[in-house]
């Protein structure tokens, strides 16, 4: 049966055109469409994502696993298992299996590829690296789990705040990080997360330390921030770090290693974590 993903390739390669990357990813972004509606994906949350790749002919397993990763596996036909580390928090095991879907659909993708590929007797396979495979099963995770309207309500710079990245994390079930992420590549500019927290290491009998856990700049330079470094506590950090209610410092200069202007920075403390929202 000829599917909406099939016609859109049809209709991408014609005579010996060869579809690059970016043709992968419009053709996984068209399977991810169909997903939605034939799911009805973000009228209920958190998104039963696991309904859908039960429908899809998946099935979920988990288990303790000693490496950091989720595998999925595709068998006969249209049968596939999805394996997730027990270990992992809910909310990233859903983003997993997001994940894992989105290769098993990318897969799918690629077989219909192969197929015409033989019927034209030309090369139409797209030339993706595994790290463009990773970067689309990624964000496909994150569209599936987050709707759309969701991110783009989210990701308007006049209203967006930690607190509302929070809450809107914890309706749909996804971790911080997965949301913020997917927000911040799509509104404007080059802003960011860092998040810094209060550590002790053994047998040090001063205040707590700062240090960085993470810094999250999808179109931002990178900056010398690595997990784990240590962070001056300056004037303004003590500051952010005082109080529970997010704060809101405009134009100011950001407390940390690699700014060279004034921005617009939220903060807000949750027990010895401070999150911090870079605005461009």
């Amino acid at each position: 049966m000829e599917t909406e993903t099939s016609r859109t390739i049809e209709q991408a390669v014609s005579g010996d055109q060869v579809l690059a990357a970016e043709s992968l990813t419009t053709a996984v972004d068209e399977a991810l469409s169909n997903l939605k509606t034939r799911y009805r994906i973000g009228d209920s949350r958190p998104v039963p994502i696991e309904d859908v790749v039960k429908s899809e002919g998946g099935r979920v397993v988990r288990r303790l696993m000693t490496i950091d990763a989720s595998l999925s596996y595709l068998q006969r036909g249209k049968r596939f298992l999805i394996s997730v580390n027990s270990a992992h928090s809910s909310e990233r095991q859903r983003f997993s299996i997001g994940h894992e879907l989105g290769h098993v659909i990318l897969e799918r993708v690629l077989i219909e590829l192969r197929d015409l590929s033989v019927q034209r007797n030309c090369e139409v396979l797209p030339s993706a690296t595994p790290k463009d495979v990773e970067r689309s099963c990624n964000k496909f995770s994150a569209r599936v789990l987050i709707p759309d309207e969701v991110v783009t309500w989210l990701a308007d710079w006049g209203t967006l705040s930690l607190e509302g990245l929070r809450d809107a994390a914890n309706a749909w079930a996804v971790s911080f990080q997965a949301l913020a992420w997917h927000v911040l590549e799509v509104a404007p500019g080059d802003g960011g997360v860092i998040t810094l927290r209060r550590s002790r290491t053994a047998g040090d009998r001063g205040s707590p330390t700062l240090k960085v856990d993470w810094v999250m700049f999808p179109k931002g330079p990178r900056l010398a921030l690595e997990p784990g470094s240590p962070i001056v506590a300056t004037h303004l950090l003590e500051e952010m770090l005082s109080s529970n209610d997010e704060r809101i410092y405009r134009d100011v200069d950001v407390p940390l290693p690699g700014f060279g202007s004034k921005r617009n920075l939220h903060a807000l403390r949750t027990g010895g974590v401070l999150r911090l929202l870079v605005c461009p």
